[in-house]
């Protein structure tokens, strides 16, 4: 039916979506996730992400660093590292040694 301006009543308004009729509540909502969460599938050798479990870490160059900046959080790890960059530190030896780990694929 056209009303007075010409325009056609029968249309729907622009704002009204296709799919949304299509929304069942029953069906429940997940959020993305690119990669499953499986607990099983961590190796106990990488559980752990911390300097104290890398292997080589005791007597390391960054030991000494990890001491004083695993405690810190937020504004003051850029202070406390900042501080740490300003040549007065010494960490000790620097290791060569390659600490990488094999995946088994």
């Amino acid at each position: 039916m056209v009303d007075g301006l010409g325009a056609d009543s029968t249309l729907k308004p622009p704002n009204v979506v296709a799919g949304a009729a299509k929304f069942s509540p029953s069906k429940q909502r997940l959020p993305f996730r690119r990669v499953e969460d499986d607990a099983s599938g961590v190796l106990p050798e990488l559980a752990d992400n911390s300097f104290a479990a890398k292997k080589g870490a005791r007597g390391s160059w960054g030991e000494r660093a990890d001491m004083t900046l695993k405690f810190t959080r937020g504004k003051d790890f850029r202070h406390e590292k900042t501080k740490k960059k300003r040549g007065t530190y010494s960490g000790g030896v620097i290791s060569t040694a390659v600490c990488s780990f094999k995946f088994n694929e």
